[in-house]
């Protein structure tokens, strides 16, 4: 029988079981009167309980053609298909901007603030994000930097009960920036005046790579691009680690549901932001609603006769769908 990967089925597994698991805890800790709550509970803990993959026999490729989310910020399966998707945005929008630029020179920043408790998380990341505002209208950031992406990662200090919420921040500068190195002590002023707070903040900043049509002839400019897009995936990367969820109660899942209600916490800027609105982008902060991308052939060889394969959750694992028939 042809099945998908025993690694992407197991990936899959491994995020529904914890999405499961978070909705399940949910519900027994709510009023049966909080319909609100309930439906959005039990909608989570009925995202993708059916997956449908198309196989081609000719070329031997297979995609995910359908599937069911429920778009919530705290689903563990919608937070790795929503990673995916800017992933994939990414790396088209950069390829874009190194096809017109002819270069990539790239770093990625991480700017940080100290912890919180989870009742001061919504105020923190409003900080966190004022600060990176103010860090942006900086002359020397204005100079050299021409392009941007930030999300907010957070992650949580069990021993303490703790979050730490930071920013990953992909930049992209001009060429003459190389001449003009800013060093990370020098991030880490600028960044603590902008916190504007009395300690100072920690910050990282690493070269993803500067890759250049102009420049290291000998050098295979198309698989070190490929470095930097590697680099680029810490700018897409979950909101929450798993530990996050996995290690709170049911109060502390509540208040970081209301700390990140309506948060914008991924962010693009300058020619990044230019290179989405050109291949026509949405700035949407959820995965798809639904994937549903059924082909009338295959998109890798053109082959209209396709496999249609189904998995069904069935408790801890996807198995072959009871209710369906393979068909060609």
């Amino acid at each position: 029988m042809i099945i998908p990967s025993e690694a992407a089925l197991r990936k899959w597994s491994l995020k529904k079981q914890k999405s499961e698991s978070l909705a399940t805890m949910m519900l027994n800790s709510i009023s049966e009167d909080d319909i609100e709550q309930k439906m959005r509970w039990e909608r989570m803990r009925d995202c993708a309980t059916r997956l449908e993959y198309q196989y081609c026999a000719d070329c031997g490729s297979m995609h995910l053609a359908r599937t069911n989310l429920c778009r919530d910020r705290l689903c563990a399966v919608c937070s790795w298909r929503l990673s995916m998707q800017r992933y994939a945005e990414m790396l088209h929008a950069l390829n874009l901007i190194y096809e017109k630029r002819g270069y990539i020179s790239a770093a990625m920043l991480t700017l940080t603030i100290r912890n919180c408790e989870a009742s001061n998380l919504r105020s923190t990341i409003k900080k966190l994000n004022s600060a990176f505002a103010k860090l942006r209208k900086r002359r020397i950031f204005q100079k050299y930097v021409i392009a941007y992406a930030k999300s907010i990662e957070i992650t949580k200090n069990a021993k303490n009960n703790t979050y730490h919420p930071h920013a990953h921040v992909l930049l992209l500068f001009d060429r003459t920036y190389k001449k003009t190195y800013i060093k990370q002590a020098e991030w880490a002023d600028m960044w603590t005046q902008c916190l504007n707070v009395d300690y100072t903040a920690i910050v990282d900043i690493r070269t993803a790579y500067c890759a250049d049509v102009n420049v290291n002839k000998n050098v295979d400019n198309v698989t070190k691009f490929d470095a930097t897009l590697k680099a680029a995936l810490e700018s897409c990367k979950y909101a929450l680690k798993d530990n996050v969820l996995d290690t709170s109660d049911a109060k502390s899942v509540n208040e970081i549901s209301d700390a990140l209600k309506d948060m914008r916490l991924i962010s693009y800027g300058l020619e990044l932001a230019a290179a989405r609105r050109e291949l026509k982008y949405k700035d949407e902060d959820r995965a798809v609603y639904d994937v549903d991308a059924a082909e009338l052939c295959c998109p890798k060889c053109g082959n209209e006769s396709l496999i249609d394969i189904v998995y069904e959750w069935a408790k801890s694992s996807y198995m072959p769908a009871s209710d369906f028939t393979y068909q060609k």
